[in-house]
């Protein structure tokens, strides 16, 4: 369902472009309907490229193990294929499923939540919710993944500060995720404090000792 209420925007920037040239007190104003149709142009041909014409940077993986940590918070541990992606702490990826029975194939983004290590699977820190995310419960050992990305910049901006203050890391919920990578990689360099908040003690998955 998720997949089509996306693409039911595309038509929906189609259909109010026709509405737009129906009017006719607007469409009398040629600066106007010029830059409305840029943007139009540039929306639609951005989408197109992504989609259809764009040579992503992908790379294929498999399902580690899917971990419950809480009634509403799933872990997906994704083992790469080829150990030749870099990626940093605090990036994220867009993950998509095809071919796995009951779950959409269009990509979604989710963080990191563990450090660089080919050793170990990538980890991912997931909120069931939507039809997308709750779907990822179901998945089993050895379903493909295509993975999209690294994208982020967290590590880079932290690497470009050489003030050597305190990092102050705040995160909501599933927010928490890119933070965990970020201060197990830092924690030996900067003095690191973070603040994380959830809606109750179940959500307190993470062991704020460790």
């Amino acid at each position: 369902m998720s997949l089509w209420i996306h693409r039911l925007n595309l038509l929906a920037i189609v259909l109010i472009r026709l509405h737009v040239h129906l009017i006719g007190r607007i469409n009398i104003h040629t600066s106007f309907m010029l830059l409305f149709d840029t943007y139009t142009f540039v929306i639609i041909s951005s989408y197109l490229w992504h989609h259809v014409i764009c040579n992503r940077n992908t790379s294929l993986g498999y399902v580690f193990d899917t971990v419950s940590i809480s009634p509403t918070v799933i872990q997906v541990q994704i083992k790469l294929t080829n150990n030749d992606v870099i990626y940093q702490a605090g990036d994220y990826f867009f993950l998509s499923f095809e071919g796995v029975n009951g779950i959409s194939s269009e990509p979604h983004p989710f963080s990191v939540t563990n450090i660089p290590n080919i050793d170990h699977p990538i980890v991912f820190t997931i909120r069931k919710l939507g039809d997308f995310t709750q779907s990822l419960s179901t998945l089993k050992r050895g379903d493909k993944v295509l993975l999209e990305g690294p994208f982020g910049q967290f590590s880079s901006i932290i690497e470009q500060d050489k003030s050597q203050a305190p990092l102050i890391m705040i995160g909501m919920g599933t927010g928490i995720a890119p933070l965990l990578g970020l201060a197990q990689q830092y924690i030996k360099r900067r003095k690191i404090r973070v603040i994380w908040t959830t809606k109750n003690n179940f959500e307190q998955y993470i062991d704020y000792q460790s």
